[in-house]
């Protein structure tokens, strides 16, 4: 089904005035995407940041990209935290530029990942890793926590037939220790996805079928985003912190 690249020849790009690896103005990240809390990649170039709600801007930690939303204090009245919200989603993330997502070809994103062990049980929608069509849907593939844990997760695929929960496709485990995972996916004109995933170099998935939605527009394959870090409900009195490092994203064909 794909080609299969094992062995990573990593290209260092140079930046005028701005160190590789390294967070932009922290302080003005907020919900106009790429207003701040950006990262300048090794590999990609800069993403762009976004924070809303109740979320604590990226930081670099250790070579690592730390996403964390902080618990909101007990005695903080929950309809006061939510009238302040125009929604009640808190988002703090990260959306590669390149290379751009095109219809019929092949990308590999590679990353590790890894829950912190003070971060809560979560009971609401939570995504690490999403696959954006258009704003008018939900993500289109994606990688999301599973309600009643904080250390499984599910790769999952949404299309018309699976428009609200999504389809599930596989399960894995996360914890407290770096979990290395490569992903491998196309996508057609005609909303026909395949993905291939391997977790710590063991293939867990090798999937093909309808994924996303037919669009009767000649410019659909532009808005496709990819994005990671944290993307959930509001769960006001829980925390919670995750990591990114080795992100990688390339067009293979």
């Amino acid at each position: 089904m794909f080609l299969r690249i094992f062995i990573l020849c990593l290209t260092l790009s140079p930046f005028s005035m701005i160190r590789a690896s390294e967070i932009v103005s922290p302080e003005k990240c907020s919900e106009v995407i790429g207003s701040g809390g950006n990262y300048i990649s090794k590999n990609n170039g800069k993403l762009s940041g976004k924070c809303q709600g109740n979320v604590i801007a990226p930081k670099v930690v250790n070579d690592a990209i730390v996403f964390s939303v902080p618990a909101v204090p007990e005695q903080f009245k929950l309809s006061s935290y939510f009238s302040t919200k125009k929604n009640k989603s808190d988002r703090v993330e990260l959306t590669f530029a390149n290379p751009k997502i095109v219809f019929g070809h092949e990308y590999q994103i590679d990353f590790k990942l890894k829950v912190l062990p003070d971060s809560d049980i979560t009971n609401e929608s939570f995504y690490l890793l999403q696959l954006w069509q258009a704003p008018q849907y939900s993500p289109i593939f994606g990688l999301r926590m599973k309600r009643g844990t904080n250390d499984r997760a599910t790769f999952m695929i949404r299309n018309p037939e699976n428009h609200i929960a999504g389809k599930n496709l596989v399960n894995v485990k996360l914890g407290g220790e770096w979990q290395n995972f490569r992903v491998n996916f196309k996508i057609t004109k005609e909303m026909k996805g395949e993905i291939l995933i391997y977790q710590n170099n063991k293939q867990i998935l090798n999937w093909a079928g309808n994924m996303g939605y037919p669009e009767d527009r000649n410019d659909i394959d532009s808005k496709l985003r990819l994005k990671f870090g944290m993307y959930k409900f509001h769960e006001p009195h829980k925390k919670f912190n995750i990591s990114f490092k080795d992100m990688r994203f390339i067009k293979v064909d």
